[in-house]
């Protein structure tokens, strides 16, 4: 049996990245490509770069400080249902950062594979080809969920891969792994599909470096508190301008656009899509523009504070700064749109409980972003380790 050599097969996938008349199955394969292509990426690079900044005081410092942000050791056991010390949570969270950072680095990259078309750099069909690969970037990455996910679920069960959390990935992933190749075969070259794919999964990824590094800051220093503040308006102007007044011309443009071609069936499917991320960024700007107003107000009453107030006042003062920065940088994950999905089951849930008041309103809290990709981005659950 002649083995075909590898360039053949590097060319051909090339050709398809090209051809704008690719079929759905040369666009399914494309799609697999990268699904295979992240599991090995995320799998060789988590284990080379791991070890080159677990354990480093700033990472300890840091993990510590959203130990105790996010309840202290009894909130996180309480969280993931296992009975772990201070100790093992601060060694797994290390071990399991540069995987979260590098889920990040994905969504970033399937962002940037956009922006030649959306700047108008180079030649127009060749960035429509790299904004429809981003596309297929993020299609792949999903994929690759789909097959991962049930595996860890049926290797470590319910404390790694909740039940919540397969729902919630399939609704989520279930967008663009069904309208990503139907929308590069009929609109290939429309912008509209190339700056949502930037908005929700590149920008994303590449503003997290600045929300992770604001996690870090210890609050109880001027200049970091400054820079806290500094980083969170930045933020929150960039996602202003994107997710509410661009977006606003973009959901318009797609309308319009669909309605003149007579794509009634895509029309049907898109408009339902449209409302429901037009509310998760209505949702984000103004919880992250609550939260940061909050911010604000908890800072400026702890520097008001006279420093002949008791420490009991000092005390609480800082809990209450540093609580209210816990929620800022939780309504900042909401960005991602499967927080923001997480955010609106948590908030019926909590509306549920409030009617019902038979148990507290965990679920938010236990399927963060954060925890998510803590989950995805090792192999061995919390409680796992001692068995290891």
């Amino acid at each position: 049996m002649t083995m075909v050599p590898i360039q053949e097969h590097i060319d051909h996938l090339l050709g398809l990245v090209f051809n704008k008349d690719a079929s759905s199955s040369d666009l399914f394969m494309l799609a697999c490509v990268w699904g295979v292509f992240w599991a090995i990426f995320l799998l060789v690079a988590g284990k080379l770069l791991t070890p080159l900044v677990y354990g480093r005081e700033w990472l300890r410092r840091g993990t510590e400080r959203d130990i105790e942000r996010q309840g202290g050791v009894e909130g996180m056991n309480k969280m993931w249902g296992v009975n772990n010390t201070k100790e093992e949570w601060i060694e797994y969270m290390m071990k399991q950062w540069v995987g979260g950072q590098l889920v990040m680095f994905q969504h970033a990259a399937s962002g940037i594979l956009c922006i030649p078309s959306l700047l108008g750099i180079g030649d127009p069909a060749w960035a429509s080809s790299l904004a429809a690969q981003g596309l297929l970037c993020e299609m792949g990455y999903e994929l690759k969920d789909f097959v991962e996910l049930p595996y860890k679920r049926l290797r470590y069960g319910k404390t790694t891969v909740p039940n919540a959390q397969l729902i919630i990935i399939t609704v989520h992933h279930s967008l663009t792994s069904i309208l990503a190749i139907p929308m590069i075969r009929l609109y290939r070259d429309w912008k509209v599909i190339h700056t949502v794919t930037f908005l929700f999964a590149g920008l994303p990824g590449l503003t997290a470096p600045l929300i992770e590094y604001s996690r870090y800051l210890d609050l109880s220093k001027p200049s970091e508190l400054s820079q806290f503040k500094a980083i969170n308006v930045i933020v929150f102007l960039i996602f202003f301008l994107t997710r509410a007044i661009y977006w606003v011309y973009i959901v318009c443009q797609a309308v319009v656009q669909l309605y003149d071609d007579k794509e009634w069936g895509l029309l049907c499917v898109m408009v339902p899509v449209l409302v429901l991320f037009s509310m998760l960024n209505a949702m984000f700007v103004h919880g992250t523009f609550k939260r940061m107003m909050k911010f604000r107000k908890a800072s400026a009453e702890d520097q008001a504070l006279p420093k002949d107030a008791s420490e009991k006042k000092k005390v609480a003062s800082k809990a209450n700064l540093e609580q209210a920065a816990m929620e800022l940088l939780d309504e900042a994950e909401n960005i991602d749109p499967m927080n923001g999905l997480l955010s609106l089951v948590d908030n019926f849930q909590v509306r549920k409980v409030e009617r019902r008041q038979t148990m507290p309103p965990l679920l938010h809290k236990k399927l963060t972003m954060k925890s998510m990709r803590m989950g995805r981005a090792v192999s061995v659950p919390p409680r796992a380790w001692k068995e290891d």
